[in-house]
Protein backbone atom coordinates (compact mmCIF):
# COMPACT_ATOMS: atom_id res chain seq x y z
CA UNK A 1 0.00 0.00 0.00
CA UNK A 2 1.27 3.61 -0.85
CA UNK A 3 0.01 6.46 2.05
CA UNK A 4 -0.31 9.96 0.15
CA UNK A 5 0.36 12.51 3.05
CA UNK A 6 0.29 16.08 3.15
CA UNK A 7 1.59 18.86 5.37
CA UNK A 8 -0.73 22.11 6.12
CA UNK A 9 0.76 24.18 8.86
CA UNK A 10 -2.08 25.81 10.82
CA UNK A 11 -2.05 29.26 9.31
CA UNK A 12 -2.92 28.01 6.17
CA UNK A 13 -6.04 25.98 7.80
CA UNK A 14 -7.13 29.15 9.50
CA UNK A 15 -7.04 30.93 6.39
CA UNK A 16 -9.22 28.97 3.73
CA UNK A 17 -11.83 28.72 6.27
CA UNK A 18 -12.12 32.05 6.50
CA UNK A 19 -11.96 32.67 2.81
CA UNK A 20 -15.15 29.43 3.21
CA UNK A 21 -16.71 31.64 6.05
CA UNK A 22 -16.43 35.23 3.89
CA UNK A 23 -18.27 33.58 0.82
CA UNK A 24 -20.43 32.09 3.06
CA UNK A 25 -21.92 34.82 4.02
CA UNK A 26 -21.71 36.51 0.69
CA UNK A 27 -23.54 33.71 -1.05
CA UNK A 28 -25.96 34.74 1.99
CA UNK A 29 -26.11 38.43 1.29
CA UNK A 30 -26.81 37.98 -2.16
CA UNK A 31 -29.63 35.24 -1.72
CA UNK A 32 -31.23 37.32 0.73
CA UNK A 33 -30.94 40.22 -1.81
CA UNK A 34 -32.24 38.23 -4.48
CA UNK A 35 -35.27 37.07 -2.42
CA UNK A 36 -35.87 40.59 -1.43
CA UNK A 37 -36.02 41.62 -5.13
CA UNK A 38 -38.30 38.93 -5.88
CA UNK A 39 -40.48 40.04 -3.15
CA UNK A 40 -40.55 43.20 -4.89
CA UNK A 41 -40.95 41.70 -7.99
CA UNK A 42 -43.87 39.76 -7.10
CA UNK A 43 -46.05 42.53 -5.14
CA UNK A 44 -45.37 44.52 -8.10
CA UNK A 45 -47.14 41.80 -10.15
CA UNK A 46 -49.76 41.08 -8.03
CA UNK A 47 -50.01 42.68 -4.62
CA UNK A 48 -50.23 46.00 -6.00
CA UNK A 49 -52.76 45.08 -8.73
CA UNK A 50 -55.14 43.45 -6.56
CA UNK A 51 -54.90 46.36 -3.68
CA UNK A 52 -55.56 48.97 -6.80
CA UNK A 53 -58.42 47.02 -8.14
CA UNK A 54 -59.72 46.67 -4.04
CA UNK A 55 -59.46 50.70 -4.66
CA UNK A 56 -61.00 51.03 -8.01
CA UNK A 57 -63.77 49.10 -6.41
CA UNK A 58 -64.40 50.97 -3.23
CA UNK A 59 -64.30 54.15 -5.10
CA UNK A 60 -66.67 52.92 -7.35
CA UNK A 61 -69.19 53.24 -4.09
CA UNK A 62 -72.21 51.74 -6.37
CA UNK A 63 -72.15 54.33 -9.01
CA UNK A 64 -74.19 53.51 -12.35
CA UNK A 65 -70.55 54.14 -14.43
CA UNK A 66 -68.43 52.37 -12.23
CA UNK A 67 -64.27 52.94 -12.75
CA UNK A 68 -62.37 50.43 -14.70
CA UNK A 69 -59.63 48.26 -13.72
CA UNK A 70 -56.62 48.60 -15.33
CA UNK A 71 -55.27 45.58 -16.83
CA UNK A 72 -51.71 45.33 -16.22
CA UNK A 73 -49.23 42.67 -14.27
CA UNK A 74 -49.42 39.37 -14.48
CA UNK A 75 -50.98 37.56 -17.50
CA UNK A 76 -53.42 36.00 -14.88
CA UNK A 77 -54.56 38.66 -13.11
CA UNK A 78 -54.53 40.98 -16.34
CA UNK A 79 -56.94 38.35 -17.50
CA UNK A 80 -58.99 38.69 -14.61
CA UNK A 81 -59.20 42.75 -15.01
CA UNK A 82 -59.95 42.49 -18.47
CA UNK A 83 -63.44 39.86 -17.44
CA UNK A 84 -64.19 42.74 -14.21
CA UNK A 85 -64.56 45.31 -16.93
CA UNK A 86 -66.16 42.86 -19.46
CA UNK A 87 -68.67 42.61 -16.45
CA UNK A 88 -69.09 46.59 -15.79
CA UNK A 89 -69.52 46.67 -19.38
CA UNK A 90 -72.40 44.54 -19.49
CA UNK A 91 -73.95 46.08 -16.51
CA UNK A 92 -73.63 49.67 -17.79
CA UNK A 93 -75.68 48.42 -20.98
CA UNK A 94 -78.16 46.59 -18.89
CA UNK A 95 -78.61 50.22 -16.80
CA UNK A 96 -78.77 51.85 -20.40
CA UNK A 97 -81.17 49.75 -21.76
CA UNK A 98 -83.73 49.82 -18.69
CA UNK A 99 -83.66 53.32 -18.12
CA UNK A 100 -84.37 53.42 -21.84
CA UNK A 101 -86.97 50.78 -21.48
CA UNK A 102 -88.41 52.58 -18.18
CA UNK A 103 -88.14 55.91 -19.79
CA UNK A 104 -90.71 54.66 -22.68
CA UNK A 105 -92.97 53.12 -20.61
CA UNK A 106 -93.10 56.48 -18.71
CA UNK A 107 -94.30 58.42 -21.65
CA UNK A 108 -97.15 55.30 -22.64
CA UNK A 109 -98.56 56.27 -19.36
CA UNK A 110 -98.74 59.86 -20.20
CA UNK A 111 -100.21 59.58 -23.33
CA UNK A 112 -102.37 57.17 -22.20
CA UNK A 113 -103.57 59.51 -19.31
CA UNK A 114 -104.17 62.45 -21.73
CA UNK A 115 -106.04 60.38 -24.09
CA UNK A 116 -108.51 59.70 -21.03
CA UNK A 117 -109.34 63.54 -20.62
CA UNK A 118 -111.11 63.95 -24.07
CA UNK A 119 -113.26 61.70 -25.39
CA UNK A 120 -116.17 62.18 -22.95
CA UNK A 121 -115.71 65.57 -23.30
CA UNK A 122 -116.09 65.63 -26.92
CA UNK A 123 -119.24 63.25 -27.07
CA UNK A 124 -121.13 66.36 -24.91
CA UNK A 125 -119.82 68.76 -26.91
CA UNK A 126 -121.45 67.66 -30.27
CA UNK A 127 -124.34 67.10 -29.06
CA UNK A 128 -124.18 70.33 -27.59
CA UNK A 129 -124.11 71.68 -31.22
CA UNK A 130 -126.25 69.55 -32.32
CA UNK A 131 -128.63 70.96 -30.12
CA UNK A 132 -127.94 74.43 -31.08
CA UNK A 133 -128.82 74.00 -34.85
CA UNK A 134 -131.26 72.55 -34.18
CA UNK A 135 -132.83 75.29 -31.95
CA UNK A 136 -132.13 77.44 -34.07
CA UNK A 137 -128.99 79.03 -32.20
CA UNK A 138 -126.85 79.53 -35.23
CA UNK A 139 -124.04 82.07 -34.05
CA UNK A 140 -123.74 80.05 -30.64
CA UNK A 141 -123.22 76.57 -32.32
CA UNK A 142 -120.73 78.38 -35.52
CA UNK A 143 -118.93 79.98 -32.02
CA UNK A 144 -118.39 76.52 -30.52
CA UNK A 145 -117.66 74.56 -33.06
CA UNK A 146 -115.02 77.03 -34.05
CA UNK A 147 -113.33 76.64 -30.12
CA UNK A 148 -113.75 73.06 -30.37
CA UNK A 149 -111.62 73.21 -33.51
CA UNK A 150 -108.79 74.82 -31.68
CA UNK A 151 -108.98 72.43 -28.43
CA UNK A 152 -108.59 69.76 -30.94
CA UNK A 153 -105.91 71.17 -32.60
CA UNK A 154 -104.33 72.02 -29.42
CA UNK A 155 -104.69 68.81 -28.20
CA UNK A 156 -103.59 66.59 -31.03
CA UNK A 157 -100.54 68.53 -31.22
CA UNK A 158 -97.98 66.05 -30.61
CA UNK A 159 -94.63 67.71 -30.03
CA UNK A 160 -93.78 65.97 -26.18
CA UNK A 161 -95.05 66.41 -22.95
CA UNK A 162 -94.58 70.41 -22.52
CA UNK A 163 -96.07 73.16 -24.90
CA UNK A 164 -96.04 76.84 -23.88
CA UNK A 165 -97.85 78.62 -21.31
CA UNK A 166 -99.23 80.49 -24.32
CA UNK A 167 -100.75 77.10 -25.98
CA UNK A 168 -102.08 76.00 -22.94
CA UNK A 169 -104.33 79.16 -21.79
CA UNK A 170 -105.68 79.72 -25.43
CA UNK A 171 -106.66 75.28 -24.86
CA UNK A 172 -108.09 75.99 -21.55
CA UNK A 173 -110.14 79.11 -22.92
CA UNK A 174 -111.22 77.40 -25.81
CA UNK A 175 -112.54 74.34 -23.19
CA UNK A 176 -114.43 77.18 -20.97
CA UNK A 177 -116.14 79.08 -23.65
CA UNK A 178 -118.03 75.74 -25.01
CA UNK A 179 -118.79 74.82 -21.76
CA UNK A 180 -120.22 78.99 -21.06
CA UNK A 181 -121.93 78.07 -24.16
CA UNK A 182 -123.13 74.85 -23.36
CA UNK A 183 -124.11 75.30 -19.63
CA UNK A 184 -126.63 78.63 -20.91
CA UNK A 185 -123.52 81.12 -20.21
CA UNK A 186 -124.46 79.66 -16.12
CA UNK A 187 -120.69 80.74 -14.95
CA UNK A 188 -118.36 83.58 -15.77
CA UNK A 189 -114.72 82.78 -16.13
CA UNK A 190 -111.32 84.65 -15.25
CA UNK A 191 -108.52 83.49 -16.99
CA UNK A 192 -104.73 85.74 -17.28
CA UNK A 193 -101.62 84.85 -17.36
CA UNK A 194 -98.32 87.17 -16.55
CA UNK A 195 -96.57 88.22 -19.84
CA UNK A 196 -93.38 86.78 -18.45
CA UNK A 197 -94.58 83.02 -17.83
CA UNK A 198 -96.24 82.96 -21.63
CA UNK A 199 -93.47 81.55 -23.54
CA UNK A 200 -92.13 79.36 -20.61
CA UNK A 201 -92.90 75.82 -20.71
CA UNK A 202 -95.68 73.59 -19.06
CA UNK A 203 -97.42 70.17 -19.06
CA UNK A 204 -99.86 70.01 -22.12
CA UNK A 205 -103.30 69.59 -20.73
CA UNK A 206 -103.05 70.17 -17.36
CA UNK A 207 -105.52 72.83 -17.00
CA UNK A 208 -108.51 71.55 -18.67
CA UNK A 209 -109.64 68.64 -16.22
CA UNK A 210 -108.87 70.50 -13.35
CA UNK A 211 -110.98 73.49 -14.78
CA UNK A 212 -113.36 70.93 -15.60
CA UNK A 213 -113.30 70.00 -12.04
CA UNK A 214 -113.80 73.61 -10.80
CA UNK A 215 -117.10 74.34 -13.18
CA UNK A 216 -118.34 70.96 -11.89
CA UNK A 217 -118.24 72.44 -8.19
CA UNK A 218 -119.24 75.85 -9.16
CA UNK A 219 -122.42 75.11 -10.88
CA UNK A 220 -123.67 73.54 -7.26
CA UNK A 221 -124.66 76.52 -6.11
CA UNK A 222 -126.48 79.98 -7.78
CA UNK A 223 -127.41 80.85 -11.50
CA UNK A 224 -124.13 82.61 -11.68
CA UNK A 225 -120.76 81.27 -10.55
CA UNK A 226 -117.04 82.24 -10.99
CA UNK A 227 -114.44 79.72 -12.10
CA UNK A 228 -110.70 81.90 -12.36
CA UNK A 229 -107.45 80.80 -13.36
CA UNK A 230 -104.48 83.14 -12.84
CA UNK A 231 -100.87 82.27 -14.27
CA UNK A 232 -98.08 83.66 -13.07
CA UNK A 233 -94.41 83.04 -11.97
CA UNK A 234 -93.43 82.40 -8.17
CA UNK A 235 -90.69 84.20 -6.39
CA UNK A 236 -88.39 81.25 -6.92
CA UNK A 237 -88.87 81.19 -10.54
CA UNK A 238 -91.35 78.27 -10.79
CA UNK A 239 -94.28 78.96 -12.44
CA UNK A 240 -97.29 78.81 -10.56
CA UNK A 241 -100.80 78.27 -11.43
CA UNK A 242 -103.97 78.55 -9.56
CA UNK A 243 -107.93 77.17 -9.91
CA UNK A 244 -110.30 78.36 -8.13
CA UNK A 245 -113.86 78.60 -8.40
CA UNK A 246 -117.04 80.16 -6.61
CA UNK A 247 -118.56 77.03 -5.58
CA UNK A 248 -119.09 75.07 -1.58
CA UNK A 249 -115.66 73.98 -1.96
CA UNK A 250 -114.18 70.62 -1.57
CA UNK A 251 -115.59 68.11 1.00
CA UNK A 252 -113.41 66.84 3.28
CA UNK A 253 -113.87 62.81 2.29
CA UNK A 254 -112.84 64.23 -1.05
CA UNK A 255 -109.50 66.21 0.55
CA UNK A 256 -108.50 62.95 2.39
CA UNK A 257 -108.71 60.90 -0.92
CA UNK A 258 -106.86 63.54 -3.00
CA UNK A 259 -103.97 63.04 -0.08
CA UNK A 260 -104.24 59.24 0.26
CA UNK A 261 -104.15 59.44 -3.51
CA UNK A 262 -101.45 61.55 -3.56
CA UNK A 263 -99.15 59.09 -1.38
CA UNK A 264 -100.16 55.91 -2.71
CA UNK A 265 -100.82 56.19 -6.19
CA UNK A 266 -104.35 53.80 -5.28
CA UNK A 267 -107.32 54.82 -7.57
CA UNK A 268 -109.85 56.47 -4.92
CA UNK A 269 -113.48 55.46 -5.45
CA UNK A 270 -115.44 58.54 -6.24
CA UNK A 271 -112.53 60.68 -6.87
CA UNK A 272 -113.07 62.43 -9.97
CA UNK A 273 -110.46 60.60 -13.02
CA UNK A 274 -109.47 64.86 -14.03
CA UNK A 275 -108.29 64.57 -10.19
CA UNK A 276 -106.26 61.57 -11.03
CA UNK A 277 -105.16 62.04 -14.06
CA UNK A 278 -103.37 65.07 -13.01
CA UNK A 279 -101.97 63.87 -10.17
CA UNK A 280 -99.98 60.81 -11.83
CA UNK A 281 -99.09 62.60 -15.12
CA UNK A 282 -97.40 65.44 -12.86
CA UNK A 283 -95.84 62.73 -10.92
CA UNK A 284 -94.62 60.73 -13.86
CA UNK A 285 -93.53 63.81 -15.99
CA UNK A 286 -91.50 65.59 -12.99
CA UNK A 287 -88.96 64.20 -10.29
CA UNK A 288 -89.03 66.62 -7.76
CA UNK A 289 -89.60 70.25 -7.44
CA UNK A 290 -93.61 70.47 -8.22
CA UNK A 291 -96.02 70.92 -6.10
CA UNK A 292 -99.89 70.18 -6.80
CA UNK A 293 -101.81 71.48 -3.82
CA UNK A 294 -105.75 71.21 -3.62
CA UNK A 295 -107.36 73.59 -0.29
CA UNK A 296 -110.78 75.42 0.10
CA UNK A 297 -110.24 78.92 0.26
CA UNK A 298 -110.53 81.48 2.77
CA UNK A 299 -112.78 83.13 1.11
CA UNK A 300 -115.04 79.92 -0.34
CA UNK A 301 -114.64 77.69 -2.90
CA UNK A 302 -112.28 75.03 -4.09
CA UNK A 303 -108.61 76.50 -5.31
CA UNK A 304 -106.04 74.19 -6.70
CA UNK A 305 -102.52 75.63 -6.25
CA UNK A 306 -99.95 74.08 -9.06
CA UNK A 307 -95.82 75.00 -8.61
Amino acid sequence: KWILLTQVNQYQMQSTQQTLHNKSLIVLALSLLLGFVLALLLSALISRPLKAMEQTIEQSNGASAAPRVRTRGLKEFASFARRYNEMLDRIDTLNAETAHNQEQLRQMEIAALEEQINPHFLYNALDSITWLVETGRGSAAVNMITSLAQLLRLSIHRGGNFHTVRREVDHVRSYLTIQQTRGGNRFRMELDAAPETLDLLCPRLILQPLAENAIKHSLTIGEQNRVDVHIDQAEDGRIHILIHDSGTGYPQEVLEKIRTFQQTRVKQEGLGLGIQNTIERISLIYDSGTDLRFSNAAEGGAQVDIY
